[in-house]
């Protein structure tokens, strides 16, 4: 118990000597520096009404002091708060170093010293001997200064208590010294009143710096969810039914691209930031909302000012009220473009060639479905034209893979001209290439014709010559290239087909055109 008693002693003792010291270094400066500025911010209305208090103090002892007395009394507390304001008026910025702190520190110890003895000193030169009404007076004008310290000045606990004990002291002890009873129970009571106002300025300065530090510590989590927020391209906002009006954090704008000092958010204004085909989505989300129903993911494109295109993904949660209705919904919008583009980067790369940039083969087998479940729909048929290069060999022994590749592209562009947007051409591997024609009609024979046609038309495209720059050692070279046709394999289909078959028939069918001496197109006996 004992030894319980004795920690919490040292503990205030030590709390006590930490504040009457204030220590400014790396780990406290932040708290530091706000107590000094709050200090500096004080510090001319302190000082005025001290001034004032200090003629009106001397107005009431006018008749009860000598006047020389209380005029040299004035003049040195006039001096002494004219210093303080010149030094305020000199150094008045707000502190944001450990040094500055540190003489903003030293300076208010002193003033507080030297402007604390100077109205201590009240005690011994205004107490008047035998004169109740003065000295109830002059203790009520002391303890009034002391009050209004400790509740105006819990900021800078060092000042404080220097200022409490020059300012006290020199009274306790006069009334203490008059010895009879009166001014013995006069004393108990300052002496109560010191000891109760220096145990309120701890519990005071305490519950200040504590305060301050959760304001420190909050302003710094919200400045961290502000970056976090920046890096990840998300802000939050607060939608509230009934008024339609929507607050949102800073990088909703910047999302956005409008200003917060002129762009009031409301599911209007919001709405109309909504790229014009997207804003029917936004306005049955709002709706489904305040119905009660839970809210989705919504992603929708934004129309920023500049002309810019954003997609957003907003979601949010509803809150109810105490009657189970909808009350508001928070939530939070994300700037998804970049995720956009590098999921369609990804898409890209994992659908299509990366030379040629026609779909590959995954893709091929995805488009063949499509076609198929639409010939089984409509009943009209398709085609597939598998097709493998002549004379692709000897150019690559020749001039090498680059040059190769050259042609490759140039191949690629010219069989994309020879079909319709809604037909796909596909590299399917080195030099052979893949055509899907889709719903070439009812009528087989028709279709086939049709079918042959492209496929002379392709013949065709690819027989002019290719020519291709290279460069090499530093300087461009053109070769070209000629003779360059292909042996082409058709399968038709329209129904209860498998895409593997279809591509076979028309593989087997390109090399029975390559055995009949390249250059040459052959349809797939198999007709369905």
């Amino acid at each position: 118990m004992n030894s319980a008693i004795g920690v919490g002693n040292k503990s205030q003792l030590n709390l006590f000597n930490d504040l009457l010291i204030f220590h400014i270094n790396e780990k406290n400066f932040a708290v530091r520096v706000e107590q000094i500025n709050s200090r500096i911010r004080l510090y001319p209305r302190i000082v005025i009404s001290q001034l004032a208090i200090a003629f009106l103090l001397v107005g009431v002892m006018w008749n009860g002091v000598a006047h020389d007395v209380l005029l040299d009394w004035l003049a040195l507390a006039c001096a002494a708060h004219a210093v303080e304001l010149v030094y305020w008026l000199r150094f008045h910025r707000h502190a944001q170093t450990i040094a500055q702190c540190r003489r903003w520190n030293l300076g208010f110890c002193w003033f507080s010293g030297i402007v604390g003895s100077i109205w201590g000193s009240t005690g011994l030169l205004m107490f008047v001997p035998g004169q109740l009404i003065y000295q109830t007076f002059l203790i009520c004008v002391v303890l009034g200064i002391s009050g209004a310290a400790v509740t105006s000045n819990p900021v800078h606990p060092p000042s404080l208590f220097i200022h409490l004990g020059t300012l006290i002291s020199p009274l306790l002890l006069r009334v203490l010294w008059v010895g009879d009873w009166t001014h013995l129970y006069l004393g108990s009571m300052l002496f109560i009143y010191i000891l109760f106002v220096v145990n309120a300025s701890l519990e005071l300065i305490h519950t200040f710096e504590k305060s301050l530090q959760q304001r420190i510590d909050n302003e710094k989590l919200a400045a961290e969810l502000k970056q976090a927020q920046a890096i990840a391209h998300i802000g939050s906002w607060h939608y509230v039914f009934g008024t339609g009006q929507i607050t949102w954090t800073e990088e909703l704008y910047r999302i956005f691209g409008v200003s917060s000092k002129s762009f009031v958010p409301s599911a209007e204004t919001l709405i109309s930031l909504i790229y014009p085909d997207d804003q029917s989505d936004m306005q049955t989300w709002i709706e489904a909302c305040a119905k009660g129903q839970k809210p989705k993911v919504l992603e929708f494109r934004c129309l920023c000012p500049d002309g810019t295109i954003r997609h957003i993904q907003w979601q949010g949660e509803l809150v109810w009220d105490a009657e189970r209705k909808p009350s508001y919904v928070v939530g939070t919008g994300q700037d998804v473009t970049e995720r956009k583009r590098v999921d369609a980067r990804i898409n890209n790369i994992a659908y299509h060639d990366a030379l040629t940039g026609l779909p590959n083969r995954r893709l091929l087998d995805d488009r063949l479905e499509q076609a198929f479940a639409a010939c089984k729909r409509s009943g009209q048929y398709g085609a597939v034209i598998f097709l493998d290069l002549d004379n692709f060999k000897p150019l690559n022994d020749t001039h090498g893979h680059k040059v190769g590749d050259l042609l490759l592209v140039e191949v690629a562009l010219r069989l994309v001209s020879c079909v319709r947007k809604v037909d796909t051409v596909a590299r399917f591997g080195g030099d052979e290439f893949v055509v899907l024609l889709n719903e070439l009609g009812g009528n087989e024979s028709e279709c086939a014709a049709q079918a042959g046609f492209v496929a002379e038309k392709i013949q065709s495209a690819l027989a002019g010559p290719y020519w291709l720059p290279f460069e090499s050692e530093g300087s461009t070279k053109l070769i070209v290239h000629r003779n360059v046709g292909a042996s082409m394999g058709i399968a038709l289909f329209n129904k209860n087909l498998n895409a593997d078959n279809v591509l076979k028939w028309a593989d087997v069918a390109m090399y029975q055109a390559k055995n009949a001496g390249k250059n040459h197109i052959r349809f797939h006996e198999a007709l369905v």
